[in-house]
């Protein structure tokens, strides 16, 4: 799979999981903001 936009982030980590992180302050709430890449924190896998 080759990650290039946030919704093929989506497509594996869920919405409830990151919101259980969020609450636990284990991640920040901006993921709920579709404006912002998961790709700003986070490098994108290498291809398999």
């Amino acid at each position: 799979m080759t990650v290039t936009e946030r919704k093929d982030c989506l497509q594996c980590h869920m919405p409830a999981t990151l919101a259980d992180l969020e609450l636990k302050h284990k991640h920040p709430g901006k993921w709920r903001d579709e404006r912002v890449s998961c790709l700003l924190c986070h490098a994108a896998p290498k291809p398999r």
